[in-house]
């Protein structure tokens, strides 16, 4: 259950990110997709934690690394405003 709410959460982070890149949003909008990308990653890793089917893990391992690098590309944008 943990890995598809961290995949949703990394989906969900793309999208306010991508607004602000194309300048639809201000760059003070990137705060979203590094909370929401963030929560997503430690969600991941806990779901990668727990004792479930190795596809599930791989699923939580997978969602973590998306919502990470949505984390580094919005503190990117964050940073550059």
């Amino acid at each position: 259950m943990r890995a598809s709410i961290a995949a949703a959460l990394a989906a969900l982070s793309i999208i306010p990110l991508v607004l602000c890149l194309r300048g639809r949003l201000p760059p003070l909008a990137a705060v979203a997709p590094v909370t929401l990308s963030f929560v997503g990653a430690c969600v991941g890793v806990l779901g990668a934690t727990e004792d479930t089917t190795v596809a599930r893990r791989r699923f939580a391992l997978a969602a973590t690394i998306a919502a990470t690098i949505v984390l580094i590309v919005a503190c990117g944008v964050f940073l550059t405003m």
